[in-house]
This record gives C-alpha cells, sequence and structure tokens, in this order.
C-alpha cells in the first residue's frame, strides 16, 4: 500500500518536472544558478520571518509569566512610606512652616 503510495507520487513529480522542462526548455546554467538563488533568497527570509516570529512569541509568553506575579506583589506593598513620599511630605511641612512665619 504505502510502496504503491510513494510509486504515485514518484510519476506524479516526474509529470511535472517534466512538464515544466517542456514548457520552459532546458535551462542554461546561469539561469539555473539564478533560479537556485532566488529559491535560496527566499527560503532564508521566510527561515528569517518564522525565526522572528518564534522568539517575539517566547520572549512574549516569558514576559507575561514573569510580570503578572510581580504587579501582584507590588499592588500588595504598601508604598505610601516609601523614600519619595517622605521627602515629599517633609516638603510640604518645611513649606507651611515657611508660609505660615
Amino acid at each position: 500500500m504505502i510502496k504503491k503510495i510513494i510509486e504515485f507520487l514518484k510519476d506524479a513529480v516526474a509529470e511535472i518536472a517534466f512538464g515544466i522542462r517542456c514548457l520552459c526548455g532546458r535551462p542554461s546554467p546561469v539561469k539555473r544558478f539564478i533560479a537556485v538563488a532566488i529559491a535560496g533568497c527566499v527560503m532564508g527570509i521566510v527561515f528569517f520571518c518564522i525565526l522572528v516570529s518564534s522568539v517575539y512569541k517566547i520572549g512574549l509568553s516569558n514576559g507575561q509569566k514573569e510580570i503578572i506575579p510581580e504587579l501582584n506583589i507590588m499592588r500588595q506593598l504598601n508604598l505610601k512610606n516609601d523614600s519619595i513620599n517622605l521627602l515629599k511630605q517633609q516638603l510640604n511641612e518645611y513649606e507651611h512652616e515657611q508660609s505660615n512665619k
């Protein structure tokens, strides 16, 4: 069964190749090189796009896994007594004292 499918595919590929040769004629070495170079460039561009897309998706999923727990931890912290707010509070008190004098 599998041998029949493989033979059918080989025959189909041979018929397609023969049809292309009849349509285009036998390519010269220069045309063959140009065709291979173009095919290589197209495959390289497709590979690069798939690579960039995959790396972006991996980074995006890892970033979401790492950021969400950190945001929950930050929300639980009491940030009213941090150093910047304390400095602002002291500055406001100092300005209030200066304006009352």
